[in-house]
């Protein structure tokens, strides 16, 4: 089976994967990553913006919970998740982002994500807690597993069939 890494940089377009190193303890995972600023403005290079940090928060997201899926006993195998990556049911349905101070992207970063709530059902759902750069961007992101492929809206996403 390929790495997470690999499965992943081939789901994100080449020049939106910034994962470069994973360490995880249970249900933490502490990675560096390079960060990935979506050219909007002519600030866009200078500072991680809400758009930015949302690249590395989803991607190491992914890595955390396939880890889990490894270490822990779920009713789901890691292939199962990959398969439902692929197809586009792993959603991000709330995303709290605070900002304490401004994070330039000229090095590597360091962020650390750890799963907190994991709840079964026929809409399975996650919680993430996130700091990056040393705690400089925290939040909490909440990600459930829609019944079918939908588009990436929450008034689809939460309304189960």
């Amino acid at each position: 089976m390929e790495t997470r890494f690999d499965f992943f940089k081939g789901i994100y377009l080449p020049e939106y994967f910034g994962l470069l190193t994973e360490d995880y303890d249970g249900r933490t995972g502490v990675f560096d990553f390079k960060p990935i600023e979506p050219q909007v403005s002519i600030f866009s290079e200078r500072y991680l913006t809400p758009r930015g940090a949302h690249i590395f928060i989803s991607q190491a997201g992914f890595c955390l919970v396939e880890h889990v899926l490894e270490t822990e006993e779920f009713p789901m195998s890691v292939e199962e998740y990959r398969e439902l990556s692929i197809q586009g049911r792993m959603k991000i349905i709330e995303l709290n982002q605070r900002y304490r101070r401004e994070v330039g992207t000229n090095s590597n970063l360091q962020g650390r994500m750890d799963l907190t709530k994991v709840r079964g059902g026929t809409m399975p759902m996650i919680k993430i807690d996130f700091d990056l750069a040393g705690r400089a961007i925290t939040g909490s992101l909440t990600g459930v597993l829609a019944p079918k492929p939908v588009p990436q809206m929450n008034a689809d996403i939460v309304r189960p069939n």
